[in-house]
């Protein structure tokens, strides 16, 4: 049982603060007071961080779906291939390239990407991606290389499930704003709520560049 209930860096970093995000967010949105403003008791806070690794959990597979499939591989490109392929030069991906995410779109130094190349000939790899899966048993092999990765796994989790939760949040809070202003024209409720869903959002494109 104590084991059971260790949770790994993994699940903190991935689960447990994007839960505990969205907790916050509907304390905001529906004024009450499970996180913001709680005052718990033992059982209380064991009860709320369970229930944050649970909603975790259960808001990373749209995170997955909506962010890594549908955005990342489908959109803006697979990583693999990404690096592979180096910078776009026109279009809507070339002008991301140029701006916010010259980071995203930087390809590997020449010497690297020639070796890789030739490697991708002498065995018939066709893409980035099938590149990746040829390399990654090697990787797990090596423990620094390891590391690294696991590293990177943990931040990734953590950025992409928070950037969902953030930005879900920051049109649940625009909604509430603009149904606030619709009933009573201004206010403090107004304005609370969109300086939060300004904060949301702000979160989430932060969180989404990463």
């Amino acid at each position: 049982m104590d084991k059971l209930l260790r949770f790994s860096d993994y699940d903190v970093f991935a689960y447990v603060v994007s839960g505990f995000a969205a907790i916050v967010a509907w304390d905001r949105v529906f004024t009450t007071h499970y996180v913001v403003g709680a005052k718990w008791s033992v059982p209380d806070g064991i009860i709320v961080i369970v229930a944050a690794y649970v909603i975790g959990q259960i808001l990373a597979s749209p995170s997955s779906w909506l962010l890594e499939r549908r955005l990342v591989r489908r959109a803006l490109g697979r990583p693999a291939d990404v690096l592979m392929q180096g910078k776009p030069t026109s279009g809507w991906r070339g002008a991301l390239a140029r701006s916010v995410l010259a980071d995203y779109y930087a390809p590997l130094d020449a010497a690297t990407a020639g070796r890789l190349r030739e490697l991708m000939d002498a065995e018939s790899i066709k893409s980035g991606e099938a590149l990746f899966w040829r390399a990654y048993p090697t990787a797990k092999a090596h423990p620094v290389a390891y590391a690294r990765l696991e590293a990177f796994l943990k931040l990734y989790g953590f950025c992409r499930n928070l950037a969902f939760v953030a930005l879900i949040a920051a049109v649940a809070l625009g909604t509430s704003a603009a149904v606030a202003a619709a009933r009573s024209g201004s206010g403090a409720a107004v304005s609370e709520h969109a300086g939060w869903a300004a904060i949301a959002l702000m979160i989430g494109l932060g969180m989404l560049q990463r």
